[in-house]
């Protein structure tokens, strides 16, 4: 970072504005702060991924025509969309469970309506395992008779355990990185009432740390590559300045 900052001090004089913009990748990013064992301090990354995509992107296109070497930033479009892919896969994955868990909950209920004969202890029983098919925590107290116990997990357990589910398919048409990931990471306290499997994105927001991590090496390659030409140029114009032969002057 102390070798990005003199060299932005360097450009500074320069009228090549996106000589500029590529340090303020590395500026914005922040990746010293990034604590790998405190999500807290990875937020503000992730938040702002698909903007620092953008300024990379555009930034990289600017610079292509200086740079010799290849800036990357069809590689940064793969990564990001296959992070993305993998988000939008763990999500379906996890509905598709939930829909499974439903019907399964459905026809649980079905066969205790069936048996309207049956011993209230066995009722009980059945309905406690259907519960635990759409919430993480059992009633308590029971109620007093197995119908009323059944009519609140009917229309109220089951309500919410789809109106949860309905919530999370909602969050598969955000289209951006950052509105995924930050979509579901809301979720989290929600989800564990119905699921005991967590909502876990660390992995998720590893990839896209690292993603931000591989922009700011890009640019920062590319940007070394550029200060060293730019250095060469200047020790090499008075040289060719000072020379008498209008041909060696020419040729410098």
């Amino acid at each position: 970072m102390s070798r990005q900052l003199d060299a932005l001090s360097h450009l500074q004089a320069r009228p090549t504005a996106a000589l500029e913009r590529v340090f303020a990748i590395a500026l914005q990013a922040q990746h010293d702060a990034i604590d790998p064992e405190d999500p807290t301090t990875m937020a503000p990354t992730i938040t702002g991924i698909d903007g620092d995509i953008a300024t990379f992107v555009a930034t990289m296109r600017d610079l292509s025509s200086f740079a010799q070497q290849g800036t990357g930033t069809a590689a940064i479009f793969v990564v990001r969309r296959r992070i993305y892919g993998d988000m939008q896969t763990d999500l379906s994955a996890r509905i598709g469970q939930w829909d499974r868990r439903l019907v399964e909950f459905d026809a649980a209920i079905a066969a205790v309506d069936a048996d309207a004969g049956a011993d209230e202890e066995l009722k009980f029983a059945a309905l406690t395992l259907a519960e635990r098919l759409i919430a993480t925590e059992a009633t308590n107290p029971l109620s007093a008779l197995s119908q009323t116990y059944r009519d609140d997990l009917v229309d109220n357990r089951r309500h919410a355990f789809v109106a949860q589910r309905d919530t999370l398919a909602a969050l598969g048409n955000l289209a951006t990185l950052s509105g995924l990931h930050n979509g579901l990471d809301a979720e989290r306290g929600a989800v564990a009432d119905f699921d005991p499997e967590p909502l876990d994105l660390s992995g998720h927001a590893t990839k896209l740390v690292t993603l931000s991590a591989d922009m700011l090496r890009r640019a920062a390659t590319v940007s070394e590559e550029i200060i060293a030409r730019l250095t060469e140029f200047d020790a090499d114009v008075p040289e060719a300045d000072a020379a008498s032969d209008p041909r060696t002057r020419l040729e410098g």
